[in-house]
């Protein structure tokens, strides 16, 4: 059976939820996957995820492991397999993330295709790869998460921009109207204040912070 869009996302949350053993191969985890995915139950999850490539976030496999689920990482692990029960998802979407960097709002837009496996002997084959992936698989501890929480960083700051179809008059207007575009970017304003006029100079002095530097509307820049 052919998934996408929210059918997507609903066949996994739907397994996970009415499946004793769930085993989830997913490269990639973003910024509220559990909730996204309805994760409940430690005891009924096995979860491997790559924390080598940037495109997890940590504190969400932190999350985790400090509510107890069994979580390793796999350095080349770049599938997104869901294995439940008696049905398997095989697809694109990883957890609410993927290898763009992409997290919460950011995603909305991206075509994702999965397929629903429920032929016994395909399951057969797959949980073969599930059981070569999890022995091969580490344990995470905080210098892993150290690591990734670095590299994770790194790509976020590196993320294609999601604004491009868009049109603004100018940068304020992009800031406001699309913050996550710009969170995790290292990003540098300046402000030219030489040869102020009248009117320049006395909208100087209402922007002025305390500490002499000047500081930009802070709803604008919430992000």
């Amino acid at each position: 059976m052919i998934l996408y869009g929210a059918n997507y996302l609903e066949c996994i949350r739907s397994n996970l939820a009415n499946s004793a053993s769930n085993r989830v191969a997913v490269a990639f985890w973003g910024d509220g996957a559990i909730k996204s995915l309805g994760i409940e139950h430690p005891e009924n999850y096995e979860i491997i995820c790559n924390l080598t490539m940037g495109g997890t976030n940590p504190k969400e496999i932190k999350r985790l492991i400090e509510q107890g689920y069994s979580v390793r990482h796999s350095p080349r692990l770049h599938a997104k397999v869901f294995r439940f029960d008696n049905a398997a998802v095989v697809g694109s979407a990883n957890a609410s993330a993927n290898g763009l960097n992409f997290e919460g709002l950011e995603l909305g837009g991206w075509s994702e295709l999965g397929y629903l496996i429920t032929e016994p002997q395909q399951l057969q084959k797959l949980d073969i790869w599930l059981d070569n992936e999890f022995s091969a698989a580490l344990n995470i501890d905080k210098a892993d998460l150290k690591v990734a929480a670095k590299r994770h960083f790194d790509g976020r700051s590196q993320r294609p921009p999601v604004l491009q179809e868009q049109k603004f008059k100018n940068l304020l207007d992009a800031v406001i109207a699309g913050t996550e575009e710009f969170v995790d970017r290292p990003i540098y304003l300046t402000c030219d204040t030489t040869n102020l006029g009248s009117r320049g100079r006395a909208v100087q002095q209402t922007v002025k912070s305390p500490s002499g530097k000047f500081s930009l509307a802070s709803k604008a820049f919430a992000a």
